[in-house]
């Protein structure tokens, strides 16, 4: 067999094999050092602290799914996760507690003017926090976690964020918007306690799309979601207890509703809505919330339009407490395109049952149930109302309303006893909510106010779902 000779080129060889000597391993380098899988952070694990982990994740992104699993401890750490490279819906970073216990990890570090928090999430994406403790050691400046600037696709959940008790300042917020393009994030089953204000973002600074707060709870919070210019916001199935004010939202706008709410011992406002309009096709679903406290239940205020209220129970102990102003169950003052429909709207004290101005009379309002105890039932353009038949003459939709003593269940439990509040009514309401505040089911013969009359609903589920006292905090608690 004939081989044709073959003529090497040694120069050339060399000067190619060196070549590739210097430029492969940095591209194996740069492989196999992007972070995928689990890892263990805490003495002895992969990491020592999470800003090891964190430092790790800055300096080579991600190739896949990561989940840091925290070893049970203290951390005392000041976190900054700016954007990862390679991270997407696939792609997550997770951290999260080993033991899934979130009071066994703490993260706590002493913040200061400039850097009031103790994580902050700067422009990072597709990234959770699950089952962790988060305090700060600087009451003067004790805020815990901040979203900035492009920061997206965040789930929170399960966290406990302690703050120091009622330290009267903005800089007492448990979690803070501060930036622009902030967009896709999920606040979940969160115990905020004793924050000033726990969930805000700064007026005129910033950009919020999609936001949910879900299965939350808020002890001991002056102000608990204090939110403006937000385009698409879910805030369902949240408990507020020992409150001020509950939720206050300003320009919302988009896909949003307010539903499945409790409010136990709030002092001034449950819902507080202003300056939000919505399309006829996307109303605003206001739906299932139940509100026991003192103040105002629930005010739409400032040229909102389009906006549904039904199946929710609010009953008003006293006035305000803060001011001069009587207490009323529901407020609404220059808004358009209102639906009030199979509500309960109780006054135990002498204020009203609700407060409308500038509305117009052809809002749809209708098989609700007004009752109150005072003397004047409610005040239209700063006219007292006497009785439901007044009423009727104003609002002509208003054909199926009656007044009544709902006769709660006791003062710890706002189940309806009245016969005339388990109605079949033949009007419903129209909007996607149909659970009821403890999940059950509705019907289309179901009665009206938040918690649905349920035969066979069980002592169990009473007792741990919806059980309220009457019982107010005082003014002090608050100073």
């Amino acid at each position: 067999m004939f081989f044709p000779k073959t003529y090497i080129n040694f120069k050339t060889f060399f000067f190619y094999l060196f070549f590739f000597s210097l430029f492969l391993p940095l591209s194996f380098s740069d492989c196999y050092s992007q972070l995928n899988g689990n890892y263990s952070i805490g003495p002895g694990g992969y990491f020592p602290d999470l800003n090891s982990a964190v430092n790790e994740l800055t300096k080579n992104g991600v190739s896949g799914k990561v989940n840091f699993e925290i070893q049970n401890g203290v951390y005392v750490e000041q976190i900054i996760i700016p954007h990862i490279k390679g991270t997407s819906y696939v792609n997550k970073i997770i951290f999260q507690s080993l033991s899934g216990n979130r009071d066994d990890v703490e993260i706590k570090y002493s913040g200061t003017a400039e850097k009031n928090y103790v994580i902050n999430l700067e422009g990072c994406g597709f990234v959770e926090f699950k089952n962790l403790t988060l305090k700060n050691l600087n009451k003067s400046f004790p805020g815990l976690l901040k979203f900035s600037d492009y920061s997206n696709n965040v789930r929170i959940y399960g966290l406990k964020l302690e703050s120091p008790k009622f330290p009267v300042t903005d800089y007492n917020t448990a979690i803070v918007f501060n930036g622009t393009l902030i967009e896709n994030i999920i606040l979940e089953d969160i115990l905020f306690l004793n924050s000033f204000v726990a969930v805000k973002n700064i007026q005129n600074n910033s950009d919020i799309t999609n936001l949910t707060l879900y299965e939350n709870e808020f002890f001991n919070c002056y102000y608990s979601i204090n939110l403006n210019n937000i385009n698409g916001l879910t805030i369902e199935s949240n408990y507020f207890e020992n409150i001020y004010d509950g939720i206050k939202l300003i320009h919302i706008h988009g896909i949003s509703k307010i539903n499945k709410n409790k409010f136990y011992k709030s002092v001034n406002t449950g819902i507080c809505i202003a300056d939000s309009k919505f399309i006829d096709s996307f109303m605003l679903n206001i739906s299932n919330n139940s509100y026991s406290g003192n103040g105002v239940g629930l005010k739409i205020d400032s040229g909102c339009i389009n906006i549904n209220v039904a199946y929710n129970t609010i009953a008003i102990k006293e006035n305000k407490l803060f001011s001069n102003y009587y207490s009323s169950s529901l407020e609404i003052f220059n808004c358009d395109k209102i639906k009030i429909i199979n509500n309960i709207f109780t006054n135990f004290s002498d204020g009203f049952v609700f407060n409308f101005k500038n509305i117009s009379s052809e809002n749809h309002i209708d098989f609700n149930n007004f009752f109150t105890t005072g003397v004047i039932l409610a005040i239209v353009d700063d006219k007292p109302i006497g009785d439901l038949s007044n009423i009727e003459k104003i609002y002509k939709s208003n054909l199926n309303s009656f007044s009544e003593n709902p006769l709660f269940e006791s003062d710890k439990n706002l189940l309806p006893l009245s016969e005339k509040l388990k109605i079949k009514s033949s009007v419903n309401f129209s909007g996607p909510e149909f659970e009821d505040v403890n999940g059950v089911r509705r019907n289309s013969l179901s009665g009206i106010g938040a918690y649905h009359y349920q035969v066979l609903q069980s002592s169990e589920k009473l007792n741990s779902k919806i059980c309220f006292n009457w019982d107010y905090i005082s003014l002090n608690e608050f100073s």
